[in-house]
């Protein structure tokens, strides 16, 4: 599997690199132990999967330039001067995401639960059975580097997405199932003359009226009834006036902030326009 496979890596700030799982991976191993760090090195890359450097202390560590280059660090928890959930914690702070393994000759289960909320992948016990403790970190050490691959693509492909939804001269909401916006693009602000917080978190049936039966429509559409709709509604834009939107509103399933309806709107055309009047009784304002 690992020669078959490609993942996205974080490195250098926003910058992101595609890289094969046939490389080694590079690992940064701390521990006080000098005996300790020659063997785990020994271990680990006698398979050739891994390529290990070693630190003799948390604070020697913190010296390393560019800690981000590492796919993931390994580390003792008692340590002089800093320990290792110490050292973590100022990892997490400096937002250096590295997935990283608590690997300790200390069994108390407060201390694991201290590491795990300090933001560790997972907490390892040394123990007597050299070879099934090696192979369990080797698969504790692939499993993290997988996940946070798989995560920093899920985030760079949303920015990307993101950025393409501001780019669009449309209105786009992201509207979760219970109605309530939780994504705006530029344009929304642009026309309605709001600030982002002043919008998202309350129901789109504030911002948008007509038809009247929008909320079925909605509900049609998160409970799979309906692919797509494409409605007329009305809103009020910043110089006062009801203009007439034409909107398309889809389903968008496995959505950010858990949202599944994307609501897209333009400002209507004019034969649309005449056609509101027969529509909604009154003609919405005819946009300059």
């Amino acid at each position: 599997m690992r020669a078959n496979l490609t993942y996205f890596i974080k490195s250098g700030g926003n910058r992101y690199e595609s890289m094969s799982l046939g490389e080694r991976t590079q690992v940064l191993m701390i521990d006080d132990e000098p005996d300790m760090l020659e063997v785990t090195k020994a271990f680990l890359e006698g398979g050739g999967l891994f390529e290990v450097d070693t630190s003799i202390s948390a604070v020697d560590a913190l010296r390393i330039k560019d800690l981000e280059r590492f796919d993931a660090i390994v580390c003792d928890y008692q340590m002089p001067e800093m320990d290792g959930i110490e050292f973590l914690k100022e990892l997490r702070a400096q937002d250096i995401r590295v997935p990283f393994i608590l690997f300790t000759g200390k069994s108390r289960e407060d201390v694991a639960i201290k590491a795990l909320n300090a933001g560790a992948d997972f907490y390892l016990k040394k123990g007597s059975d050299v070879k099934a403790m090696y192979a369990e970190l080797s698969n504790f050490i692939d499993y993290a580097v997988a996940r946070f691959a798989a995560t920093t693509a899920i985030e760079h492909n949303l920015n990307r997405f993101q950025k393409l939804l501001e780019s669009t001269p449309e209105l786009v909401e992201v509207v979760d199932s219970n109605h309530i916006i939780r994504y705006v693009n530029s344009a929304v602000m642009r026309f309605f003359g709001r600030k982002p917080e002043e919008v998202v978190g309350t129901k789109i049936q504030t911002s948008l009226s007509e038809p009247e039966n929008l909320d079925g429509i909605l509900n049609s559409l998160l409970e799979g009834k309906l692919e797509e709709a494409k409605v007329l509604v009305k809103a009020r834009h910043i110089d006062g006036s009801i203009r007439l939107l034409d909107a398309t509103i889809t389903r968008f399933l496995n959505g950010r902030f858990g949202a599944e309806l994307m609501v897209k709107a333009r400002e209507a055309t004019t034969e649309q326009l005449v056609g509101s009047q027969n529509l909604f009784g009154t003609s919405p304002t005819t946009p300059s």
